[in-house]
């Protein structure tokens, strides 16, 4: 079987749909989508040539047939070792971002949810890629003393480029940081759950 379409950004999809039946019913929930002026972002092509990073590659990869093939009965696909890219898909990692054949707005996606504000794809690039990223997040984790880390898993430098600094010498890319219409959903009344 070939994986689902994904649901258009913006739209619900059918387990949202159903978590908000599930609210209404059990919290008497009521809300409503209002647009507010906010921080955003907008991912844009850094240099004005527009040439890419050497870690952000046009993807030679089909997806699509990979998973159909694999619907088929064909093998899974081998997981990426550590340092890899993925064929299809995203790993997020501390300080890192793999990934093999997507497009611009998946990425800016990912990035949204690191940022916790909207980030907005504005490159204009078309198609799918491979992206690899290593930068050092603002914060570092705190591990315990004598703790030891998982196999594969490497904490990035504290010493590393910044989030921002790595999207541009890496990828190409850059982060334009300004305020926009954000749509948000306010909460009007909510009660106690109803009883099972």
């Amino acid at each position: 079987d070939v994986p689902p379409t994904p649901t258009p950004p913006g739209t619900p999809n059918r387990m949202q749909l159903l978590l908000r039946s599930l609210l209404k019913e059990r919290f008497a929930l009521v809300v409503h989508n209002e647009t507010r002026e906010l921080p955003v972002s907008y991912l844009v092509v850094a240099r004005e040539d527009r040439k890419l990073g050497e870690r952000l590659r046009p993807s030679t990869v089909d997806c699509r047939a990979l998973f159909a093939a694999r619907g088929r009965g064909a093998a899974p696909f081998e997981p990426p070792k550590p340092g890899e890219v993925p064929p299809c898909g995203m790993m997020g990692g501390f300080g890192r971002i793999a990934a093999g054949s997507i497009p611009m707005t998946q990425l800016a996606t990912m990035l949204a949810n690191m940022l916790s504000r909207p980030v907005y794809d504005r490159t204009n690039l078309t198609g799918n890629f491979d992206i690899q990223l290593d930068y050092t997040p603002d914060q570092m984790p705190q591990i315990p003393q004598g703790a030891t880390l998982p196999p594969g898993f490497t904490l990035p430098s504290p010493d590393g480029p910044s989030l921002n600094t790595a999207l541009r010498e890496q990828l190409g890319l850059k982060l334009d940081a300004t305020r926009g219409p954000v749509d948000v959903l306010v909460i009007d009344s909510v009660q106690q759950p109803t009883p099972d």
